[in-house]
This record gives C-alpha cells, sequence and structure tokens, in this order.
C-alpha cells in the first residue's frame, strides 16, 4: 500500500514541478494536439530522456493529463 500511495504523490505532484505546453499538429484534415512537459530548471542544452503516452479507447490527452501522466 506505502508503494502504490508513493507512486500516486509522485505522479500527481511531478504536474507542479514541470512546465506544460500544449502543441497542435495538422496532418490532411485532421488536427491533433499533444502536451510537452519540462523541468522547471531545464537547460536547452541539457539532454533529457523522452517518454511517450499514448491513449486510446476514446481517450484524449486532458484525460491522460488528469490520469497523472
Amino acid at each position: 500500500m506505502k508503494n502504490i500511495l508513493l507512486a500516486l504523490f509522485i505522479t500527481c505532484s511531478s504536474a507542479y514541478f514541470a512546465q506544460q505546453t500544449e502543441y497542435n499538429v495538422t496532418i490532411g484534415s485532421t488536427s491533433r494536439h499533444y502536451y510537452v512537459y519540462l523541468p522547471v530548471n531545464y537547460q536547452a542544452s541539457e539532454n533529457l530522456p523522452v517518454v511517450f503516452v499514448l491513449h486510446g479507447l476514446g481517450g484524449n490527452a486532458a484525460q491522460m493529463t488528469f490520469a497523472g501522466f
């Protein structure tokens, strides 16, 4: 139970320590939007790993943000 609570805390609190920016891309006639999160102290010269979170089953980016991603 402690591990679950710790993971939930880290997931939810990480949004408070990050910069969130929303972008849009249009391919053909379909427009999609996505979010990019960067640490608050991020420097452009710094290399960071990339994590992609894909939703499915009719979900959307806002629901993934609400879920902690």
